[in-house]
């Protein structure tokens, strides 16, 4: 009974913390205006004026997310990437600076598989930091990295673009696709 009750206690502070440091996060992502508690159900939240939401907007939602992985992050003994898809899809383009601030900063890798808007709207970010950013892109074998199309393409022969897939790593390929 005493190491049972003994680590209960122990879980309780844990999950005590972790609330605080996951609240912490989260709030540096903007559109999230709410406490975040880790109950057996899983996260719940509460407006400023202490009623519990059952629904919160996608962006809410995500922030708290990236809050809680980013503190079981922080307790691990070994450093896990996070790999995101299209972070910013869910937040909004008014979410890129948040998003900066708190993912890329709370783990030691991040993979982030960005869409064409994204990549123009992350630039500010990006660019600055050339030399500690590894850059791909993804391209089929004839198309041109510009327009999205074959290289022989032509606006009367609409056809999808031909051949096999590759990465590359040219970084100047991957901003000429901002143009």
């Amino acid at each position: 009974d005493v190491i049972s009750e003994s680590v209960q206690v122990l879980l309780d502070e844990i999950y005590q913390e972790l609330e605080v440091k996951m609240n912490l996060t989260a709030q540096k992502m903007a559109g999230l205006n709410s406490k975040i508690s880790i109950t057996s159900s899983g996260l719940q939240f509460t407006n400023p004026a202490g009623e519990i939401q059952e629904d919160l907007n996608e962006a809410g939602e995500l922030g708290a997310i990236y809050g809680l992985v980013a503190c079981l992050n922080s307790y691990s003994d070994i450093s896990m990437p996070i790999i995101v898809d299209t972070p910013l899809a869910g937040f909004g383009m008014g979410m890129v600076k948040s998003w900066t601030e708190v993912v890329p900063g709370s783990f030691a890798q991040t993979i982030a598989l960005i869409n064409s808007a994204e990549k123009r709207a992350l630039k500010f970010w990006w660019e600055p930091n050339l030399s500690e950013i590894e850059f791909f892109t993804l391209l089929r074998e004839n198309e041109n990295h510009l327009t999205g199309q074959d290289h022989d393409w032509n606006e009367h022969s609409e056809q999808p673009t031909t051949g096999a897939m590759y990465v590359t790593s040219d970084v100047q390929i991957f901003s000429d696709l901002l143009q």
